[in-house]
């Protein structure tokens, strides 16, 4: 499919977040959609700064679906 790579892998990454309701860690959606630790981690801190995922640091640093992806 064409496309833009990182668009692509956000929707991947809101996907992967949507099946897990109580986050995930920056590791756990590395080795689920098998993306580079560095891409991951710039779409994520994107996503957060728009407020589509929510960061929440309980001891671990986990991202979930933020309310305004909703």
């Amino acid at each position: 499919m064409q496309g833009n790579r990182t668009a692509l892998r956000a929707v991947e990454i809101l996907g992967v977040l949507s099946d897990n309701p109580d986050g995930l860690t920056l590791k756990e959606i590395v080795s689920a959609l098998g993306i580079p630790k560095t891409s991951a981690y710039d779409i994520l801190k994107a996503l957060a700064y728009k407020q589509m995922v929510d960061e929440i640091n309980d001891g671990a640093i986990r991202f979930k679906i933020g309310l305004r992806t909703f």
